[in-house]
């Protein structure tokens, strides 16, 4: 069976969103009404109606169909890997970012353990217990702060390069973690 996915531009890369515009696109939601078609269904059923100017506007691409044992997207496509424009996401012990913008890192980390041939129940905790260095934010009085989390408080040197490069040198604890982490170089 093929499945429709609307496909958009954001802000690291494209995401997609379940589209259907037939009755047979949405015989597995039995709540969604024929009169309702064109909608785009998230990834928990919940859905909207597709007005093709305002999703143009929300960075709307293109209209693709897939067999459904098929990911509509890469993960390169999604959460680009040494991506110039950085904010949140992932550092490998290789010294690899990989963007996933504020929110995307339980969803990238699956896509990254997926890629490295890994099946594995929670790809977050998996990459943070092999090292893997998580660049996220937290609110404080209405600004977004940016976070470097590491598990066992030790990095590599290519992920000092990384964060350096990357203009994080001065976030939360990166100096203490490179200070901490230099006698093992």
């Amino acid at each position: 069976m093929k499945i429709k996915y609307a496909i958009y531009k954001n802000e690291i890369g494209l995401r997609a969103m379940e589209y259907a515009d037939t009755k047979a696109g949405i015989k597995d939601f039995p709540y969604i009404k024929e009169s309702s078609l064109p909608v785009i269904i998230n990834s928990v059923g919940g859905y909207t109606s597709f007005n093709i100017e305002y999703e143009k506007e929300n960075g709307f691409i293109k209209i693709i169909e897939v067999d459904e044992d098929i990911e509509p997207l890469t993960r390169e496509e999604m959460y680009p890997k040494n991506s110039p424009s950085f904010e949140y996401g992932w550092i490998s012990p290789e010294g690899d970012s990989y963007n996933t913008g504020h929110k995307g890192h339980r969803d990238s980390a699956d896509k990254i353990c997926k890629e490295l041939g890994l099946d594995i129940y929670n790809g977050e905790r998996h990459l943070e217990e092999k090292g893997w260095v998580k660049v996220t934010g937290s609110w404080d009085k209405g600004k977004l702060i940016k976070k470097v989390y590491v598990e066992d408080l030790y990095i590599t040197k290519k992920q000092s390069e990384a964060l350096f490069d990357l203009g994080l040198w001065n976030a939360d604890h990166v100096a203490f973690l490179i200070k901490r982490s230099e006698p093992k170089w």
